[in-house]
């Protein structure tokens, strides 16, 4: 109405009363002074104020100020009330997460078991180490959707993974007050102490334990993202460190004159500080993960290990088929509830030919499309009922050459499960493994330039790097 002043197709805006045109007397003096500049009155119905008279400024504002009043008490009442239900547990409104519903009767947050399954499945493959892309891949190859109905997107995602009520724990009153503009930033927090986090409100779908373990990939993801120009994968990253100075090992790689590219770990320390006493050695990338990577096969999956795997996976696979025939009788009655309505509804269409039922069908139908593939999802999932020794070897010989050659899916959480650190020698490199025995690498310029042909930097890389800063790219390895 406001931008429509300026076009002059009206000369008159009129209010019941004057806490009808704006309630923020910020904003009320802003858009008098809008109207009065295109030659638009405002008139009151219920407050007659002649606006040439010199106390109709002061009557005005005085009438402004007790709207703004009235209208912060009521929003504060309305929030006491809201806290109130928040302590019992009550949905204070709003669009519940995805997962839950809101009961009728109690107002409390349910579980929609629907829904909570694709919660369930973006924390489990979040702790598998996918991607938000595969994640979201396989949530629309299932058919799942948001909760307001749309695809899944990498915000909804991490959303979705940051949001502790799915631990039973009630949050409320978390988001910072707007700003004087009157916007939100739903990513500001009040203090801890102003925040409402009841304990046990709420229905678990997933466990503390889980969602810890998420937060705390979610943390390190941040913690070690590269930069946009980075397109090198340093896997040991945040565990190499220097045995002379101290300093960490980061991942680094520079194009040579004749285009060739030199890729490796350099002492991030000795590298920012030139005046340090120390000349440890630069190491290909290629040779110490090649080498790391061979022993910590041997190490993890080493055949004497074969028939303890076996006995376990035979028992998860037990545990396993108890759930499949409690979600199979549950996704079986769905989808026969499901079918009934989609009858009944054929029914009515070959009498009515409404467009609403017509609408619905069509919903039917598409939840009937979902329930079929979490049908056959489960079945293909429970193919397999048992297996033997004989099988886990062969995984066993498959995810070694995987694991060698850094081909394993979740290579990056293997790693991280069994390293704890590499420390750099001149003339070795000590690897220390959780669970496992520590070794040695020993180093020669001959030792390290067989084992990475296709670098030639040799022991000159520190040099070339630091005599050009310029071209030289830290890609975030340390």
């Amino acid at each position: 109405m406001i931008k429509d002043s300026a076009s002059n197709k009206f000369h008159v805006v009129l209010v019941h009363k004057l806490d009808r045109f704006s309630r923020n007397r910020q904003d009320s003096i802003g858009y008098r002074m809008e109207l009065k500049r295109h030659n638009v009155s405002l008139i009151s119905v219920l407050e007659n104020i002649d606006e040439d008279s010199p106390k109709s400024i002061i009557l005005e504002s005085v009438l402004e100020a007790m709207a703004e009043y009235y209208s912060k008490n009521l929003a504060r009442e309305v929030q006491k009330g809201k806290m109130e239900n928040a302590y019992k547990g009550i949905h204070t409104g709003g669009t519940p997460p995805l997962g839950y519903d809101v009961d009728p009767n109690t107002r409390k947050l349910i579980i929609n078991e629907y829904e909570a399954e694709a919660v369930r499945i973006i924390f489990k493959r979040t702790l598998e180490c996918y991607g938000y892309s595969e994640i979201i891949d396989e949530l629309n190859h299932i058919g799942y959707k948001t909760k307001r109905g749309l695809p899944f997107t990498k915000t909804s995602i991490f959303s979705i993974l940051l949001n502790e009520k799915y631990t039973g724990v009630y949050i409320y009153n978390r988001s910072a007050p707007k700003d004087v503009d009157g916007k939100r930033n739903g990513h500001k927090y009040k203090d801890p102490e102003d925040i409402v986090r009841i304990e046990g409100a709420v229905p678990v779908i997933i466990s503390v334990d889980d969602y810890k373990m998420v937060q705390k990939k979610l943390k390190n993801r941040k913690k070690t993202q590269k930069s946009s120009r980075a397109k090198e994968v340093y896997l040991l990253r945040t565990k190499m460190v220097c045995g002379v100075c101290g300093g960490a090992y980061i991942g680094t790689n520079r194009n040579r004159g004749d285009k060739t590219k030199c890729v490796a770990y350099i002492c991030n320390k000795r590298y920012r500080n030139h005046s340090i006493d120390c000349q440890n050695k630069d190491l290909s990338r290629n040779y110490i993960e090649s080498s790391v990577l061979g022993k910590l096969s041997e190490y993890v999956f080493n055949d004497k290990f074969i028939p303890f795997i076996t006995e376990e996976y035979n028992r998860f696979l037990k545990e396993r088929s108890k759930g499949y025939m409690s979600k199979m009788k549950m996704y079986k009655n769905n989808l026969n509830d499901v079918s009934k309505n989609i009858d009944s509804l054929v029914n009515l269409l070959m009498q009515t030919q409404s467009q609403a039922l017509f609408e619905k069908l069509k919903g039917y139908e598409k939840e009937k499309v979902q329930i079929e593939s979490k049908i056959e999802a489960l079945q293909n999932e429970n193919k397999i009922t048992t297996v033997t020794e004989d099988d886990i070897k062969i995984v066993f010989e498959k995810i070694r050459e995987q694991l060698s050659s850094g081909e394993l899916k979740n290579l990056q959480q293997v790693i991280d499960m069994y390293i704890s650190k590499i420390i750099v020698y001149p003339d070795h490199v000590m690897v220390n493994f959780n669970f496992f025995p520590s070794i040695n690498l020993e180093l020669d310029e001959d030792t390290i330039k067989e084992n990475h042909p296709s670098c030639e930097c040799g022991s000159d890389i520190h040099g070339q790097f630091s005599s050009d800063k310029s071209t030289c790219v830290d890609d975030g390895g340390g």
